[in-house]
This record gives C-alpha cells, structure tokens and sequence, in this order.
C-alpha cells in the first residue's frame, strides 16, 4: 500500500475496460459476498456499449451525490456534518476499492 503523496494525486481513472472491471467484481464477489464494494463500482461506473471495446465510464460526482455543487446547501450542511461524512466515506471507499485491488 502506499502512503503520502510521492508520487503525486492519484485520481480515479475515468475509463476502465470491461473485461478488467467484471474481472475486479468477480474477485469481489468471491472474497467477501457481503460487502457493498461491487455495488458501489457499479454505482459509480456505468458500461458504455457503443465504444467498440465495451468500456466502463466513470460518473460525474454530481450525478451520484446530488446538490455536490451546490455550496449553500453545504454550508448549511457543515453544521450537521452527517452528509458531509457520509459523501466523503463513500468517495473514499471507492477510491480503495479502484487502486487497492487493481
């Protein structure tokens, strides 16, 4: 695992090809069927079958987290920082999910 910022921001990537991210789901799947991890990949990235290889697209974080650009309803919400901690536990754990197993 690494740790810091070394070698720079890691984003998410925005395109992952089919076969790698079933792949990824089915070793999910088989290691722990409980947990959430490949619902929130398939929340988060949605197949895009016009591409000729079929790809995985990453969503828009504002089609996922609705009102995320809306900075009243997030100042409000720093008072309560419920919704605040839960968007980031979600972002968080995709991210684990995308570069820890891949």
């Amino acid at each position: 695992m690494l740790l810091g910022q070394k070698y720079g921001y890691r984003p998410l990537p925005t395109i992952i090809p089919a076969t790698e991210l079933e792949m990824l789901c089915d070793v999910i799947s088989a290691e722990e069927p409980s947990a959430g991890d490949v619902q929130l990949l398939q929340q988060w990235y949605k197949k895009d079958k016009n591409s000729i290889e079929p790809i995985y697209v990453l969503q828009s974080i504002s089609s996922i987290i609705t009102n995320f650009k809306n900075k009243v309803l997030y100042s409000a919400a720093s008072k309560n920082t419920r919704l605040n901690k839960t968007h980031v536990a979600s972002l968080w754990l995709l991210f684990v999910v995308v570069f820890l197993l891949m």
